[in-house]
């Protein structure tokens, strides 16, 4: 079975298993009432809500009808749709007290929507159902607000580096593994007006972040995500993203067209894992090679200043 087959398979899986979990709260908060009803008869309907790809609609309601088939009686009301304005939509559910009894969140979401843990049920509630040592402390940490936990993670997500080799191979170069290799790679390419690296705006923060937490050893948002830095490391870090700029290592950002990456003007991107398909595929269908770098670093850093975040959650 293929790694794409599997991963398929464990969220089908999962999906199947938070569905049941919805019916169980729906039926505790019946109880809670004072009213007694019968569980097939009682629970008529449960909602379940996800963005996603064509391909994520298929196998999820591949999933729920599953589930429909194993429990007759329930009708798991779906609603679904791409990633632009979902959240707004979901937002919309949430004040009306309508979200759907299953829904997939952002990891983002916790912080906004529930920051003292009571914007979503608590799962640890549950823990007689969920087998919950399926996922370790650190997992479940990430779905944790307030000794609540609100929400479990489906899959993973970080930053990656993708190079077009042949390019690097045309002029000689390597992947880079420091800021010192980045700076030398802007050197050689600068002589025909190519850049090192382009990325969004996003990214670019991103990047400089890794860069400061780095080169001072702190973490550049405190536990409440409070900004720290002080106004001098502010400036020294803009210091540092003109030089990147200027020695051709960093494509500025109001000039950054990804199909600059495709013709090869840009050598390479940094990109969250889960837009690799977004970056590589166009390039490998031309015929290039695409690799994978380093994070780059500073010798002797304290923090690596680089991330890992679910990528998606169930709540």
């Amino acid at each position: 079975m293929s790694r794409n087959r599997h991963i398929r398979f464990f969220i089908i899986i999962l999906i199947l298993f938070l569905i049941t979990v919805a019916v169980v709260i729906l039926v505790r908060e019946y109880e809670r009432d004072n009213e007694i009803i019968d569980y097939t008869e009682g629970v008529k309907k449960i909602s379940l809500s996800w963005w996603g790809s064509d391909e994520r609609h298929a196998y999820t309601m591949e999933g729920v009808k599953k589930f429909e088939e194993d429990n007759e009686g329930i009708d798991v009301v779906c609603r679904y749709g791409e990633w632009s304005g979902y959240e707004k939509k979901t937002k919309g559910w949430m004040m009306s007290h309508n979200q759907a009894d299953v829904m997939q969140i952002n990891y983002a979401w916790l912080n906004e929507y529930s920051k003292d843990g009571e914007g979503y049920y608590d799962l640890y509630e549950l823990s007689d159902i969920i087998d919950l040592d399926a996922f370790t402390d650190e997992q479940k940490a990430y779905g944790e607000r307030n000794g609540r936990l609100n929400a479990l993670p489906i899959a993973m997500n970080t930053h990656v580096f993708y190079y077009n080799k042949d390019v690097l191979d045309e002029y000689g170069l390597k992947e880079p593994k420091t800021w010192d290799d980045l700076k030398k790679m802007g050197e050689v390419l600068s002589k025909d007006g190519k850049y090192a690296l382009g990325m969004s705006k996003k990214q670019v923060f991103l990047l400089l972040a890794a860069y400061y937490e780095q080169s001072t050893g702190k973490a550049m948002f405190d536990a409440d995500g409070h900004f720290i830095p002080t106004r001098e490391e502010v400036e020294s870090l803009l210091v540092f993203y003109r030089e990147l700029i200027d020695s051709n290592v960093l494509c500025p950002i109001d000039s950054f067209d990804r199909n600059d990456y495709m013709t090869g003007k840009i050598a390479g991107t940094m990109c969250w894992i889960s837009d690799t398909k977004i970056y590589c595929d166009g390039l490998k269908e031309k015929g290039a090679e695409v690799v994978r770098s380093w994070y780059p670093e500073l010798p002797g850093a304290k923090r690596s200043g680089w991330y890992l975040k679910p990528a998606t959650m169930w709540a």
